[in-house]
């Protein structure tokens, strides 16, 4: 008599993944060595106020990195007569200390950052 057996199958449940979540977009690591966008631009401004006030970077703290919608390309801190472009600008507003005084730049997220003064207006490089 010939009798059919059923033999237990072992399954290797590490190679299974879970159903994809709403969000379609593939997750995108960064690459290794590259700072991610925010401490990247944190990084320039930090560089640039260093610059203006003949002082090292590392004497200068963030104390704040908010992304920003700006409402135009003028990145919140436009210069007087100037016309700019009427397109909402992703970017960041960071402020900055050292020596106990804050300084606040406004970026976008092509790199371009303006410091910008307690009267909305940029501080230019001397």
């Amino acid at each position: 008599m010939v009798t059919d057996s059923i033999s237990p199958i072992e399954v290797d449940l590490s190679q299974v993944t879970s159903p994809p979540s709403e969000d379609t977009s593939p997750n995108i690591a960064p690459r290794p060595g590259a700072p991610d966008p925010e401490t990247a631009v944190t990084q320039q401004v930090s560089q640039d106020l260093a610059r203006r006030l003949n002082t090292d970077d590392s004497d200068i703290q963030t104390l704040s990195v908010e992304k920003v919608d700006w409402p135009n390309s003028a990145l919140g801190c436009p210069t007087p007569d100037s016309n700019y472009l009427m397109t909402v600008t992703p970017g960041y507003k960071i402020t900055l200390e050292t020596a106990g005084k804050q300084y606040t730049y406004h970026t976008d997220m092509q790199g371009n950052a303006i410091l910008c003064g307690r009267n909305g207006q940029p501080i230019l490089p001397e």
